[in-house]
């Protein structure tokens, strides 16, 4: 990890303390959310337009402009899926009837995760093959970026330093961003975005050499998770230095707030196990996230975490949404 600067330790803290002190931990302040993200899953196809028209209107209330849909669909052998032409024509017009701008993620091939952990550079040149032909045709064949409030693709594949911190593995990724990249600019040069963030796993990678490279080589636009929902407040200290470097060198990007608490960090959890986060800990996060420098923040994400029906979710919510 890369040593931090004493003064960036001290006002970081500084901002934790203060949000602390001067806001009641019934309210929300400071900041609002700019967009939020999506995680299409099957069973968000069934749900009846009256729940749609629900989750657009606490997206609105929230003060969203953009909502990033992570993927329309996901490739995996005989259980892959895709979200119809119908269903996503539906969450353009509520989108549009809101003025929130939607972005939409390629679709997603699920053994990402599982060949990087078995750092095979011949299984990961041919996973690089097929991602990038499936997006090329998605690209290609779909009428969904002529809405007129589409705001660009994004590209569902997480990016951190543990896999990609070693020369070896950049010279494998970078290729890939780069023709994903290139596929995804729209004509009305409209990046695409793509999600980063600091892996708690011991490692001699940086995230700012990892990204030093991709900016010298791919036109994309880099999402900042803060990870608190997992590593706790603490983890804005590891993501300092690869905020000074986009802010040196004048990169627009936008940071992710993790609006959930994970009850669990066993690995041998088939599935990820959270609640929404408390109010107080979001009001942190947020004072925090106002003082990065970042064009955007963005929720992680409001639906569930703000629409559900549990007690936590609706505290949540009332603390973020004035009614």
């Amino acid at each position: 990890m890369p040593v931090l600067h004493s003064d960036r330790r001290f006002v970081l803290k500084s901002l934790l303390a203060a949000s602390a002190v001067f806001c009641l931990p019934s309210c929300i302040s400071g900041t609002h959310f700019d967009g939020s993200f999506l995680q299409l899953w099957p069973s968000h196809l069934d749900l009846p337009p009256n729940a749609w028209k629900k989750r657009f209107d606490i997206l609105r209330q929230a003060q969203c402009q953009d909502l990033f849909v992570q993927w329309v669909g996901i490739e995996d052998g005989n259980n892959s899926w895709r979200a119809s032409q119908a269903f996503m024509d539906m969450l353009f017009d509520l989108a549009g009837e809101r003025s929130i701008g939607l972005h939409l993620g390629l679709p997603y091939h699920q053994n990402w995760w599982a060949i990087l952990k078995a750092k095979d550079f011949a299984e990961l040149d041919t996973f690089f093959a097929q991602t990038l032909n499936s997006a090329t045709r998605y690209i290609e064949e779909s009428p969904l970026s002529s809405h007129a409030n589409f705001r660009g693709w994004y590209i569902p594949y997480e990016l951190e330093q543990y896999h990609w911190g070693t020369a070896s593995s950049q010279e494998k990724l970078i290729p890939w961003l780069q023709s994903l990249s290139n596929i995804a600019t729209t004509d009305k040069g409209l990046q695409p975005a793509i999600s980063t963030y600091f892996s708690q796993l011991p490692t001699d990678g940086s995230l700012v050499s990892l990204w030093s490279n991709i900016l010298d080589h791919a036109n994309l636009y880099p999402m900042i998770q803060d990870g608190v929902g997992v590593a706790g407040l603490g983890n804005y200290e590891a993501l300092v230095p690869l905020q000074q470097l986009f802010n040196t060198r004048q990169i627009r990007y936008d940071l992710i707030v993790e609006l959930f608490h994970q009850l669990s960090d066993d690995t041998k959890q088939e599935k990820f196990l959270a609640t929404s986060a408390s109010p107080s800990r979001v009001r942190k996060q947020m004072e925090v996230a106002s003082s990065f420098g970042a064009t955007r923040i963005v929720a992680f994400a409001i639906d569930p975490w703000l629409t559900d029906d549990t007690a936590p979710a609706q505290r949540l919510r009332q603390a973020l949404i004035k009614n």
